[in-house]
């Protein structure tokens, strides 16, 4: 997986505006917070998924030698995904948890242009003073079948 600098957030947070590689969401299987009615959240009926659109997001394809450096971990059509912390601090509100780590632990994955992915790996972008956007790992789509 890349690793960003320090000096990579004056790139970042204008790659992240651009809303790059399709469209992203954040999924739940079940709501875990309190209800949400009044965010507009709640799910059609029970037991159907919740879905956190990003309003911006960077989404790319990673190579098959960053795969390979991987160990296999990943198959081939893993993503590299980066989330803003302010939309992640919006979804942690909204389910009623505290931390991002918590947010992506309960996520059942990643819905990227009409696919779910699995989040294989999460790491904070930050300047030493806090984060302020995420990258996330992602295996290739899982099979619609």
């Amino acid at each position: 997986m890349t690793s960003y600098t320090q000096a990579g957030r004056r790139w970042i947070e204008p790659l992240l505006a651009l809303g790059v590689g399709g469209n992203v969401a954040v999924r739940f299987l079940v709501p875990t917070g309190a209800t949400s009615s009044a965010l507009g959240i709640v799910p059609a009926a029970a037991g159907s998924p919740v879905d956190y659109a990003a309003a911006s997001s960077y989404v790319r394809e990673l190579r098959a030698d960053e795969i390979a450096t991987l160990g296999g971990q990943l198959r081939l059509g893993a993503r590299e995904v980066l989330l803003s912390e302010a939309f992640v601090d919006s979804i942690a509100a909204a389910q009623g948890l505290f931390t991002a780590k918590e947010v992506f632990d309960s996520a059942a994955g990643l819905f990227i242009s009409g696919q779910i992915c699995r989040i294989h790996d999460v790491r904070p972008l930050d300047l030493g003073s806090g984060e302020y956007a995420w990258q996330l790992l992602c295996d290739a789509p899982l099979d619609a079948s």
